[in-house]
């Protein structure tokens, strides 16, 4: 990927969304150091998550500074535990002054008052566990670095959940180049074994004494990520018993190194995606259970709901065709998610909760269920950080459409809404 976007003279964009212990920090370390100490005037800037983490990172550029040949080795001018300047020590012409820098994310100001070339970002979803907020930080620092061929900005991390790096990663529209890197792409991560220790696969995940999940779904997982990355043949023993190791591998990590915490092990070492950006944590419901059950749940169809549609609602109300006219359509993530459109004869509940309308303050949102004796359903929901004003008549607007719903206010004495 980045050689494909040098050779066609493009700016180097990666998100890449990884397992544990991968070395890929090492990866993208070395690489900077290429970045910046073969060419003139490059500044390239390695962000850790931690402060500590700043002098291990620093030390493998080191390590490869002095272990390089010495004709390819630049002259530096400084080197201490946060950069390393590649410059004549004396200050005279002809060194290449391009530098390397190393800073922690708690830096509120990464890059200011420099102009980058190469950005690296180490473990950017755990930016946020450490009290910074990684929209912000990341805002300041792309300003530094010019949207030119050649520059490198690459966001690396293991998933956290709901968080600001999946929320970049689903973005449909994101400038970067995505790129999963799951567990079984490391040989290390396997457990060998014979034939005859072959194990039955266990295909029931609602059993909560069941520490595995679903093996059944998981073989077909690891099947794929296999195909993918070794190029084994499809249904050929040689991969079927390569999968075996794999699950055995896994069964002892799960056991042994995450304390029979199965959301823990997905999160550290996600076979998919998916898997990465699980719900984890404390929660008053069962987070397994939880999670199985987004594999059931429609994805909502996104629209915009604007002013311009108030005259709809009450002339065509009462129209077969007016769930579909009161509502434009969206190809891109908006404030108003529908799974289920309004129907004739059919009894709404919409539960309001209200912010400020202030910036950085709480969202507003609603949830509408359709209901009746034997279940209840989400089918509509919203959530901005809007005005009252603008809010109450959305809220009047949707509520009209789904039968005028009952409404259901929370109501905070401090609240102005």
């Amino acid at each position: 990927m980045i050689l494909k976007r040098l050779k066609e003279g493009k700016p180097i964009r990666l998100l890449v969304l990884k397992a544990r212990q991968m070395g890929f920090s090492t990866f993208f370390e070395l690489l900077g150091y290429w970045f910046c100490s073969f060419r003139k005037n490059r500044n390239g800037l390695i962000v850790a998550h931690r402060k500590d983490a700043v002098a291990n990172l620093f030390r493998k550029i080191k390590i490869a500074y002095k272990n390089v040949p010495d004709a390819l080795r630049p002259q530096h001018k400084i080197s201490n535990r946060e950069e390393l300047y590649f410059s004549m020590p004396d200050g005279s012409p002809g060194g290449l002054e391009s530098r390397i820098i190393i800073q922690s994310a708690e830096n509120e100001n990464l890059g200011i008052s420099e102009t980058l070339h190469f950005i690296h970002c180490s473990e950017v979803d755990v930016w946020s566990e450490m009290g910074y907020d990684p929209e912000k930080r990341l805002g300041v620092l792309r300003q530094c670095l010019p949207e030119l061929p050649g520059t490198f900005e690459c966001l690396e991390s293991t998933g956290r959940g709901a968080s600001y790096f999946k929320k970049e990663w689903d973005d449909e529209e994101s400038l970067y180049d995505k790129i999963f890197v799951s567990w079984c792409a490391v040989d290390k991560y396997r457990i060998n074994i014979n034939k005859n220790e072959y194990f039955e696969l266990i295909d029931n995940d609602d059993n909560l004494d069941n520490i595995y999940g679903n093996e059944v779904e998981e073989y077909e997982s690891v099947k794929n990520q296999l195909i993918f990355w070794y190029e084994y043949r499809e249904e050929s023993e040689e991969l079927s018993h390569e999968i075996m190791c794999r699950l055995k591998w896994r069964r002892h990590y799960i056991k042994h190194k995450c304390n029979s915490d199965l959301a823990l092990f997905k999160r550290e070492y996600p076979t998919t995606p998916q898997d990465a950006f699980m719900t984890w944590g404390d929660s008053l419901f069962n987070i397994r259970k939880l999670n199985n059950m987004k594999k059931y749940v429609e994805k909502p169809k996104y629209f915009k709901f604007e002013e311009k549609y108030i005259h709809l609602i009450e002339t065509t109300r009462n129209s077969e065709i007016y769930n579909k006219l009161a509502f434009e359509y969206s190809n891109k993530k908006q404030h108003l998610q529908i799974f289920k459109f309004p129907q004739r004869n059919k009894k709404y509940i919409m539960f309001v909760d209200s912010g400020e309308g202030l910036k950085d303050s709480d969202y507003s949102a609603f949830t509408i269920f359709e209901y009746n004796d034997k279940y209840i359903e989400e089918v509509c929901s919203f959530n901005d950080r809007i005005t009252p004003y603008k809010y109450a008549f959305i809220i009047y607007c949707i509520a009209v459409l789904y039968n005028k719903a009952f409404i259901v206010k929370y109501f905070n004495i401090l609240m102005k809404s």
